[in-house]
């Protein structure tokens, strides 16, 4: 049994005072009044150390940090950190009042409001069978002063270390308190434990479910939830070994199993949540969140009073498949006899909260109803007034949150996106397409994509052809994972693609790999070869969705898919997206699945030195790093990410300063997960430049802060162009990202044109020469790269004023002004793009000799020329041309002469 340490540091600044002038009072509502949100106070509290943020999808249950309860002269936020902080407001939110209590046991465990008292649960490292006190429940008042403590030994509670991996439940019913929490045993095994308390004398009133193994054994229970029924305790657990269930239970041991989980008995990682369990007049209802189709949804399950009768319903209330929302943090909240709120948070997009009303037995009875720019916390909601009130707190701000839409208006029903197959891959492979010879190739079925992977992977480079995917392919049936996927050029093959795979904006549905560092679509893409325009969805790829390593191109392409590290017992590696590693260019590329791993990017896991990703966004799920790319040695530019991600926006770990993250935002959301313990921002404290971020995280001084409003304006596109020549940016006419504005990639991906602008860093559009200089090279465009590969203009004039190659050499003809124009030539795989050079070229009339004066020399070469005993040069002809005539003759050589003479002062 492996439990993952939690490393959450959660300090607020001692000493804290909080008074009166410190709480500013402003209400912002939002147009259809669902919801209020009201500043509640300003503190010290460092937003670094503290913050109410509930984690996405935590594999273990926690201690809650933030209590929210109504009082008689208002309420009262209980913020629980290096100590227990006591914030007492009157019915307006002014403060009234604050205390501090220190931890008797340096483990906090739960604070609970009881009818008549309040209680403290807290526990300490107890270690062996010597007997030590493992447990402490402390009794207060309502103004909490110190009444009594129940202590509880490790050798009576078989207990080495008290609430590890899981959460610590607290209930009350007529004169009694039960406890329901995990434990770490004297054997290194982690299970489940439950206390019930005498509330008068402080005495326990049960010992059979303190044991080795109780009736009421889960193993391993990574949360812990009880209510009370009647005066029944019901118990709901996740387990991950013996049941590996959700599952709801009596103190008896009597058990109904509500929701399988997949996996390996003992697995920590169950991708599963059980977060709020309610009684009803009917049944139990318990809410969460599992990855179903490698996406997370919500489901929600009802089930009979009567546990022997293992009468149950289970509902997704979403269905999501390939687009993947991050959705979880259930919770129920009772509005009124026969009607609860079931409430989850929805991540992307910049956050919100999204709920349904239910009945007694868990029957949908409203529209989904979804509020934007809030969301649930560590602190339960508390019925006030008709409205469910809680806090917030982060980033240095405190505020109420108060829901008071509960209608049942409409209906709802789940969208169901999963595309079912149509011919799924029978596992053959078929190469009669391939033609010796021939090196143009149309492909339609799964047997024909095994078919080329079977000739890359035993040594045809494809080097010089091009392969057209001409239909949609499923390489599995409906939720199956019988076929393996062999990568395109694997890596054990040894062999790189280095052709052109077009898939015409096709998709390739329900693929599935299992070694992350063989490939997904493709294992290695080598200097030469592109793969463009085609989407993987509903698939579940090991490590990467197109390919482990491009060494060429990749551009156009979608994972739709569940993208996840490969796991051991005690790591999940690294995962991108698109590509695990990229060394030159991906364009245009993104990401609306989840994708999962320790250094986890949405584009790629890597951009190494020089690479480019360009034109690329994130609109899904990263848990474990960053919204682009975790670890940048490159270059990314004109990016966004409006998903949820873990750490960073764009780009977590920038290895050199050298190195850039330019002209990219950030409207995602940032989410503590299984492998995130730190909030960053856009660009994390790193290197950045016209960097911009609408979320509440954002401490990065490379990182300029605007709204959702600025990033949907005109305005912005020119703002984040930036010193950019090229504008790689638009407003979001289709929607694609809600109305965001979205590189100009993304556009073209939508209207089926896949082609590549270059990242052109800046260009020389004046230039001025001398006649006399001769032959001269322009260098219209500085730097302008496609990947790793540098472009090359084309130049052309139609001016008479020079004569120009194709390479960009100029030789002036006469003085005057010339227009060249530079193009980057439209290709297969490229835009064309061009701009204008102007060119000015200096001279002197009557200056042959080009030495800056006229001079007798000067007139005797034009009477040469003049004679015939020579032949003028082009340069030497205008120059010879004084009276600008358009030919050199007798009229020219007198006016020189009169000139050189001085018998004219002017020629």
């Amino acid at each position: 049994m492996r439990i993952k340490k939690r490393v959450v540091s959660i300090f607020l600044i001692l000493g804290m005072v909080i008074s009166e002038n410190l709480f500013c009072e402003s209400y912002m509502v939002n147009a259809n009044e669902m919801f209020e949100v009201k500043k509640v106070i300003k503190t010290n509290i460092n937003p670094e150390e503290f913050s109410s943020d509930l984690p996405y999808m935590e594999n273990f249950g926690q201690a809650v940090n933030t209590y929210l309860n109504k009082t008689d002269n208002g309420y009262e936020v209980v913020f629980v950190s290096d100590k227990i902080y006591i914030v007492n407001y009157d019915s307006n939110w002014n403060v009234i009042g604050n205390r501090e209590l220190d931890f008797e046991l340096p483990i906090f465990g739960a604070f609970f409001y009881g009818d008549k008292y309040n209680y403290v649960v807290c526990g300490q490292q107890a270690g062996s069978k010597e007997t030590k006190e493992a447990y402490r429940v402390i009794k207060y008042d309502k103004d909490f002063n110190r009444l009594d403590a129940l202590s509880i030994s490790n050798d009576l509670s078989y207990t080495a270390r008290p609430f590890l991996g899981g959460d610590i439940a607290v209930a009350e019913n007529n004169g009694e308190l039960i406890i329901y929490t995990a434990r770490n045993r004297y054997d290194g095994h982690q299970s489940n434990i439950l206390f019930r308390i005498n509330i008068n004398s402080m005495r326990l009133m049960n010992s059979s479910q303190m044991g080795e193994f109780p009736d009421i054994h889960v193993s391993h229970s990574m949360r812990n939830l009880v209510r009370y029924d009647g005066g029944k305790p019901i118990l709901a657990t996740i387990g991950d070994a013996y049941p590996r269930n959700v599952c709801i239970q009596d103190t008896y041991g009597t058990r109904v199993e509500i929701l399988g989980i997949d996996g390996k008995i003992g697995d920590n990682k169950t991708d599963t949540d059980l977060s709020d369990f309610e009684v009803t007049k009917d049944s139990y209802l318990l809410a969460g969140a599992q990855k179903k189709n490698g996406c997370n949804n919500i489901y929600i399950s009802s089930v009979d009073k009567n546990l022997r009768r293992n009468d149950k319903k289970l509902t997704w209330l979403t269905n999501y498949t390939s687009d993947c929302e991050g959705v979880c943090n259930t919770k129920i909240s009772k509005i009124d006899d026969g009607k609860y709120a079931v409430m989850w948070n929805n991540f992307t997009y910049g956050g919100s909260l999204q709920y349904v009303m239910v009945d007694d037995s868990g029957n949908v009875i409203s529209e989904l109803k979804t509020v934007n720019g809030i969301k649930l916390t560590q602190c339960d909601p508390i019925l006030d007034n008709g409205k469910l009130e809680w806090i917030s707190y982060i980033d240095g701000k405190a505020e109420l949150f108060r829901l008071s839409d509960f209608s049942c208006n409409g209906s709802y029903k789940v969208q169901n996106t999963y595309v079912k197959a149509i011919n799924p891959w029978n596992g053959g492979v078929d190469t009669g397409w391939y033609i010796e010879g021939k090196n143009e190739f149309d492909i339609s079925t799964a047997q024909q994509l095994a078919g080329l992977a079977k000739l890359v992977n035993d040594g045809n480079t494809f080097e010089g052809k091009r392969v057209v995917l001409t239909s949609d392919i499923f390489l599995n049936d409906d939720y199956s994972k019988e076929n393996v996927w062999s990568s395109i050029a694997s890596v054990s093959s040894g062999v790189q693609f280095q052709g052109t795979f077009n898939g015409s904006g096709h998709t390739i549905y329900n693929g599935y790999t299992i070694n992350n560092e063989e490939g997904g679509l493709f294992g290695v893409i080598g200097e030469k070869g592109i793969v463009k325009a085609v989407s993987l969805k509903q698939g579940t790829y090991t490590g990467e969705s197109i390919a482990y390593i491009n060494n060429g191109w990749i551009i156009f392409c979608e994972n739709i898919s569940c993208v996840q590290g490969l796991r051991s017992t005690y790591y999940i590696s690294c995962a991108g997206g698109i590509c695990y590693e990229n060394r030159n260019l991906i364009y245009g590329c993104g990401n609306k699945g989840s994708v999962e791993g320790s250094a986890a990017g949405a584009i790629a896991s890597r951009n190494t030195e020089n690479a480019i990703i360009d034109s690329c966004w994130n609109n899904g799920v990263v848990i474990g790093s960053s919204g682009i790319v975790s670890n940048n040695e490159g270059w990314v530019t004109n990016c966004y990410n409006s998903g949820q991600v873990g750490t960073a926006g764009i780009a977590e770990d920038m290895r050199d300063w050298n190195m850039r993250v330019i002209n990219c935002y950030n409207a995602g959301s940032l989410v503590k997960s299984y492998y995130d313990y730190n909030y960053q921002d856009t660009i994390g404290n790193y290197h950045g430049t016209n960097v911009y971020s609408a979320t509440e995280y954002c401490n990065s001084s490379y990182t300029t802060v605007v709204s959702m409003d600025e990033l949907k304006s005109s305005d912005m596109i020119s703002r984040i162009k930036g010193d950019d020549v090229l504008n790689k940016w638009c407003l979001d006419e289709h929607l694609l990202n809600k109305g965001l504005m979205i590189p100009l990639a993304q556009d073209d991906l939508y209207s089926g044109e896949y082609k590549v602008l270059p990242v052109i860093n800046s260009i020389k559009d004046k230039v001025t020469v001398n006649i006399s200089d001769g032959e001269y090279q322009l260098e219209g465009i500085i730097d302008a790269l496609y990947g790793t590969k540098k472009a090359e203009p084309v130049y052309d004039s139609e001016s008479k004023n020079i004569s120009i190659t194709s390479d960009g050499k100029i030789t002036p003809k006469k003085a005057g002004t010339a227009i060249v124009k530079v193009t980057l030539s439209e290709t297969e795989n490229t835009k064309e793009y061009s701009f204008n050079i102007n060119v000015t070229v200096n001279g002197l009339r009557g200056d042959l000799n080009n030495d800056g004066k006229v001079t007798v020399s000067d007139l005797v070469k034009c009477v040469q020329g003049v004679s015939g005993r020579i032949t003028l040069t082009d340069s030497e002809n205008w120059a010879a041309d004084v009276d600008e005539n358009g030919k050199v003759d007798i009229r020219d050589a007198t006016r020189l002469l009169y000139f050189v003479s001085g018998r004219n002062a002017n020629l």
